[in-house]
């Protein structure tokens, strides 16, 4: 990776971070048989699963 160059993974400290301020317990790259998660995080009852993208690309 370039150094300065921002990726997904870059992007996982400061977003847990972020999470942890609002009281979410949250971990990153969870790997599934059929992908990866970016992050998840859970914080009572509730559960939010991350999938981060630096760009979208629509079909037209």
């Amino acid at each position: 990776m370039a150094e300065g160059k921002i990726t997904e993974r870059t992007l996982y400290p400061p977003i847990n971070k972020f999470l942890g301020e609002l009281g979410f317990q949250s971990v990153s790259e969870i790997k599934f048989k059929t992908g990866q998660l970016d992050i998840l995080a859970k914080i009572d009852d509730k559960t939010l699963l991350l999938k981060l993208k630096l760009e979208i690309k629509l079909k037209n």
